[in-house]
């Protein structure tokens, strides 16, 4: 298992943990794909905080 934090500049909001079924470390090519998917996620986060904090109601 790998963690890999979601940060906010000097922040960490979170972590997006990644289950890899071999042996060893994640390659470069994988860790820039784990590092994508971690920003995305931080940037779904800051937006879901967004809409919550302006009080706009979804319908």
């Amino acid at each position: 298992m790998h963690s890999v934090p979601l940060r906010l500049r000097a922040t960490t909001i979170g972590s997006l943990n990644v289950f890899w079924d071999r042996l060893g470390g994640l390659g470069a090519g994988d860790l820039r794909t784990v590092q994508a998917l971690a920003d995305t996620a931080t940037i779904g986060i800051l937006q879901e905080r967004a809409i919550r904090e302006s009080g706009v109601a979804r319908a």
